[in-house]
């Protein structure tokens, strides 16, 4: 009896013990914090939580593009390397903790977005931080705004003449680039997992992108234009707020969009408008650990029982 004691000891509880120290370490680090500006400003962001990290970590500035793409904006690699036009930049502080921070001058309503701060870990890039960057526009007379939450659905209406009834597209632009969503004919981008619905009513000539199950890096600059972009039709600014958050950041877009603004053209830089919040951003990772916590748990207590149950029966018998 004493080997089978023994092999319940060691693949038992010690088992479940590196699974828990697992759960516990696996937990996601990804905090999103929510950034304002305004069009032609510059604003500094830092990275909060990249001060414990090591000298020689490589940190990145990325864009969130789809649910598993995120463009690659500013590296600690090539930090004096300037990017999208000499307009991003990123700073290492060195001192008692480690300070990275991207400088956006001269942002536009197409830098509004999903940025992420990463860290490559030798195999693959670990999210540090996540960044909500809306810049808020003061409504012109040709750029309509909408706001939504995540998880919600919103219409893009493309309304086009007589002459304008050949295909046509919706994108988002992306610095310079327009990245197209969905075509007039039905197809659709695939990293959009087929959440957009195209229709179009050629009576009232509008064309009309439904745009389903909003994740946050929906934000941003969309467009519609005619196959191949020789002709604009409509431009909307799309800003996705978490679903908690949404009357929180309509106060706060209607106060900016009350500022006045100077000297819009020069590279000035001046502190961004942050929210006063950091949200846990989860994953299904995080879910899942906390659903097999409660088995894993009782799996250690009833490990635990057996043992004390066949050591004492293993006692009893060397008595006998």
């Amino acid at each position: 009896m004493l080997v089978p004691v023994f092999t319940i000891t060691l693949r038992g509880p010690v088992v479940l013990h590196l699974l828990l120290v697992l759960w516990i370490q696996s937990s996601s680090s990804s905090f999103l914090r929510e950034v304002h500006a305004i069009p032609g400003e510059s604003l500094n962001i830092t990275c909060q939580y990249c001060r414990d990290m090591q000298i020689n970590s490589v940190i990145n500035w990325c864009r969130q593009m789809s649910e598993m793409d995120c463009l690659n904006v500013m590296s600690s690699r090539w930090m004096t390397r300037h990017t999208q036009k000499r307009r991003v930049t990123m700073t290492q502080k060195l001192g008692e903790a480690m300070l990275f921070t991207v400088n956006m001058m001269q942002v536009q309503p197409y830098d509004t977005g999903l940025y992420k701060w990463q860290r490559w870990t030798g195999q693959n890039y670990e999210v540090i931080e996540s960044i909500l960057l809306q810049v808020v526009e003061e409504i012109p007379s040709n750029l309509k705004v909408i706001k939504a939450s995540a998880g919600d659905s919103v219409e893009l209406h493309c309304p086009y003449s007589e002459q304008q009834r050949w295909s046509k597209i919706w994108c988002k632009q992306v610095g310079k680039t327009c990245d197209w969503v969905v075509h007039s004919d039905g197809n659709i981008n695939r990293d959009y997992q087929k959440r957009p619905v195209i229709s179009n009513n050629p009576n009232s000539r509008i064309m009309i992108m439904k745009l389903r199950e909003l994740e946050l890096w929906d934000n941003g600059l969309y467009q519609c234009e005619e196959s191949g972009g020789q002709t604009l039709l409509n431009k909307v600014l799309l800003l996705v707020t978490p679903a908690s958050d949404h009357n929180n950041v309509e106060e706060q877009t209607s106060k900016l969009e009350s500022l006045s603004i100077t000297n819009r053209n020069s590279p000035f830089t001046s502190p961004a408008t942050q929210l006063p919040r950091t949200e846990r951003q989860y994953g299904i990772w995080d879910i899942l650990r906390w659903v097999l916590l409660l088995p894993m748990a009782l799996c250690l207590l009833l490990f635990s029982c057996c043992e004390k149950i066949i050591s004492n029966g293993y006692l009893s018998s060397r008595r006998c």
